[in-house]
């Protein structure tokens, strides 16, 4: 487009963009967005003399937004009052082009790279942005933090544990650290490393959400699928889970592991450390407590760490009738971890929190639903009837090779009547063709079983869970679990239970085991059910299931 001195046409295009950038700088200057939009175009139609002597591009690129010539330099050095102006109406032009007509993202980009130019120190007008996420936070993406969530989503240290209890803004506050870091660091790789696939794409969906939520920030995004964000300044921000072959090959500038209690030792120090290594990047441990044999306990009482630990008591975001309602609800070592952010487990627990983190799979997902692709496999199922106050479930390990894998796991809701119980059973028979399948028939009695059986599960196997056989079971799981046998999913509820449960002996001398008042164990003992199933019911020439498509 060509265009005369004296004149100077924006594409119809930019009045929109310029529109929301004119409502940020109205948010980050405390003024109406009409007063900043008329200050813009003042400046443009003040130096379009040396904004029109160069036609828009066809397309934005960022080298074009940052990269300022001599012929530039030398106009924002020419300007009165340290030559804001003069890089203000730089920077708008800069960011024009007639296909996108202009780029909001481009123009902060812009003058954060060049505020020097114009005088403008850290910390002043736009550069607030930049160096202040709290700034970022409220004015770009419109979200105030608290004070506890300022000192966090602010900290420069590269070691920080985050050990914060439920509903204290733990996730949203590390996406908003997340984009802030992307944003202000050109050409950075952001990982987010969880226990599960399914946790890390959970922070980079909130990370995507506040990104979406602005549309000045939204102009900055190139890309974005279920596991990355790609912005248009080079930064990238990936979501994977903590495998080590899924992981190795990166280099980091800021590692955030979700849940990092939960994940593998070994992972954290042996792989994803080093890639800090040729970047000089941090590490972010986000968890609640879980265990005390791990680099998250360590490095949470280590000085050489910042350290940000919040219990929800705390919070001003989290209901006080919630965490009595919690309190009463869970057991005291469960409310004091989950809600206090206190590492605490009980000394008469028969699974220690250590012992239970060593079968976590990070690859490791449950099938979503019954209607679901499954592989070939050898199955076992088990079955922990509700009654009264407890859940229905049915667990189904995959005994195939040498492991035995959590493949579906299903709490059915309270009250649920026990034909449909039937048939889920049934229709999980169907897809698995179990090899074994061990029901809880303790106070329910032989005709639920015959109808199983009637329905389509042949094999369904009445066990009633007396001292002896309870002690078999929870020993046949407890063994797979040491040997390393069992590997299970990143599932909190499950992990939960498995924790909780407690053994003390009677006078039988067999183990007795129990849960917390208020607490559950049904998907504990399903699981148990089905691991005990494969230890006793294997045959030579197993059924196979079908692949299901």
């Amino acid at each position: 487009m060509a265009r005369r001195s004296a004149d100077i046409k924006i594409p119809s295009q930019a009045i929109r963009p310029l529109i929301e950038l004119s409502a940020l700088l109205g948010r980050l200057n405390g003024s109406e967005a009409e007063e900043e939009f008329e200050h813009l175009l003042r400046l443009m139609r003040r130096y379009r003399g040396h904004i029109a002597s160069r036609p828009w591009p066809e397309r934005w690129t960022y080298d074009h937004a940052v990269n300022l010539d001599e012929e530039d330099e030398d106009f924002v050095a020419r300007g009165r009052i340290k030559g804001l102006d003069r890089l203000t109406a730089l920077c708008l032009a800069r960011n024009m082009s007639l296909v996108e007509g202009f780029t909001p993202s481009g123009f902060l980009w812009s003058f954060w790279a060049n505020s020097g130019l114009g005088g403008v120190g850290s910390g002043e007008g736009v550069n607030r942005l930049r160096d202040d996420e709290s700034s970022f936070s409220e004015s770009l993406l419109e979200w105030s933090l608290l004070p506890y969530q300022a000192d966090y989503a602010k900290s420069p240290s590269k070691r920080i544990v985050c050990c914060w209890g439920r509903q204290t803004g733990k996730t949203k506050t590390t996406a908003i650290k997340v984009v802030h870091f992307g944003f202000v660091n050109e050409g950075s790789t952001v990982l987010i490393v969880s226990a599960g696939l399914r946790q890390s794409r959970h922070l980079l969906e909130m990370a995507s959400g506040f990104l979406e939520s602005s549309p000045v920030a939204f102009s900055g995004v190139e890309s974005r699928t279920q596991k990355s964000i790609e912005l248009k300044n080079g930064s990238r921000i990936v979501a994977l889970p903590c495998s080590e072959d899924r992981i190795r090959g990166y280099a980091a500038d800021l590692i955030i592991c979700d849940e990092a209690a939960f994940m593998p030792e070994d992972v954290i120090l042996r792989v994803l450390f080093p890639m800090l290594g040729t970047t000089g990047g941090g590490i972010v441990l986000l968890s609640t407590p879980w265990g005390r044999d791990h680099v998250f306990y360590r490095a949470f009482h280590n000085p050489e760490y910042s350290v940000f630990h919040v219990s929800a008591e705390d919070s001003p975001i989290v209901s006080k009738d919630l965490i009595e309602e919690q309190r009463r609800e869970l057991s005291e070592e469960a409310f004091r971890m989950e809600w206090l952010a206190e590492f605490a487990e009980p000394s008469t627990t028969f699974f220690p929190q250590d012992l239970i983190r060593g079968c976590v799979d990070p690859e490791l997902q449950l099938l979503p639903s019954l209607d679901t692709e499954v592989t070939e496999g050898l199955y076992f199922g088990g079955v922990d009837l509700g009654k009264l106050g407890d859940h229905s479930v049915l667990a189904v390990v995959d005994a195939e090779g040498k492991r035995l894998e959590l493949v579906y796991l299903n709490e059915l809701p309270l009250g649920t009547p026990y034909t449909e119980v039937i048939g889920l059973v049934a229709k999980a028979e169907g897809m698995f063709r179990f090899q074994g399948l061990y029901v809880d028939q303790t106070g329910v009695g032989e005709p639920v079983l015959e109808e199983m059986r009637r329905c389509g599960a042949p094999l369904a196997k009445g066990v009633t869970l007396t001292a002896k056989v309870k002690e078999e079971a929870m020993t046949a799981l407890k063994l797979a679990m040491e040997q390393g046998r069992l590997r299970i999913p990143y599932a909190r509820r499950l992990l939960g239970q498995i924790n909780e449960q407690r053994y003390s002996y009677g006078l039988s001398g067999h183990l007795v085991f129990s849960h917390p008042e208020g607490g559950h164990d049904d998907q504990l003992w399903s699981l148990a059910l089905a691991v005990y199933a494969s230890t006793k019911e294997r045959r030579p020439s197993a059924p196979r299931a079908a692949i299901i498509r």
